[in-house]
This record gives structure tokens, C-alpha cells and sequence, in this order.
């Protein structure tokens, strides 16, 4: 099987993932992962419950972003200690691999995917692992 530039993308993403995740330990990607979701969450529904009080534009996406912000910081804070309490040390960095390099795959496999209709090469990873989970597991 030939990789392609996507290929190397998605490989080259996970693996950084892997690594950073071995570092932060699975409390802290759960916790970076449930602060980005949250922040997201609050920026999209603060912008227009935003609109009524404050006129100008710039200063209601500063407000979003710094209660964004503070949402991230406190949601992740949280997540980590919670986490950090259940699972001991070793466990922690190793799960904290697998899960960053998932969720690392997942993303970056999502967006070629996503993306697929812009490329006209079809990464050989991801239609591998469709392959192999759809139709061999299907049958």
C-alpha cells in the first residue's frame, strides 16, 4: 500500500498527539478535550445572547472570548483534578497516549475526510480502516 499526502498527515498528527498525550497524561487530554467542547459551547451560544447589551462588535467577541476563556480554564482545571484523583500514574500517561492519539487520528481523519471532495487523492489510512471496521465486521 502507497501513502499519500494525506496519509502522511494523519499519521504525522497522530503521532504528535501520542506524544503530547504521553506527556499530559490521560487527565490532562480528557481535560483539554472537555475544555475545548465547553469554551465552543459558551462562544456559541454567548454571541447572541450577547447581542442585546453590547452594540459594538469587537467588544462583544472580546467578551465571548475572555468568558470563553475563563469557561476553558475552569472546565479543563476541573476535569484534570477530578481525573488525576482516579487513576495513578502510570496508567495515567499511558491511557493519556491512546486517547490523544485517537482523538488526534479521529480529527485530522474527520477533516481529510470532510475535505475529500477539495483532494482528489483518497488517503489509503482512512478508507484501510473503513474497510476494514464497515465491511469486515459487517459480515
Amino acid at each position: 500500500m502507497d501513502l499519500r499526502i494525506p496519509d502522511y498527515a494523519i499519521l504525522a498528527v497522530t503521532l504528535g498527539a501520542a506524544v503530547c498525550g504521553l506527556f499530559v497524561g490521560f487527565s490532562g487530554a480528557l481535560g483539554f478535550l472537555t475544555g475545548a467542547v465547553s469554551a465552543l459551547a459558551t462562544g456559541y451560544f454567548a454571541w447572541p445572547l450577547s447581542a442585546d447589551f453590547i452594540a459594538s462588535a469587537w467588544l462583544r467577541g472580546l467578551a465571548v472570548g475572555l468568558v470563553s476563556l475563563l469557561v476553558f480554564g475552569l472546565v479543563r482545571w476541573l476535569t484534570k483534578k477530578f481525573v488525576h484523583g482516579l487513576v495513578a500514574q502510570p496508567g495515567d500517561a499511558l491511557l493519556g497516549m491512546l486517547f490523544a492519539a485517537l482523538a488526534g487520528f479521529g480529527v485530522v481523519a474527520g477533516i481529510v475526510w470532510g475535505a475529500g471532495l477539495l483532494m482528489p487523492d483518497n488517503p489509503n489510512v482512512t478508507s484501510a480502516i473503513v474497510e476494514e471496521v464497515f465491511v469486515r465486521v459487517g459480515r
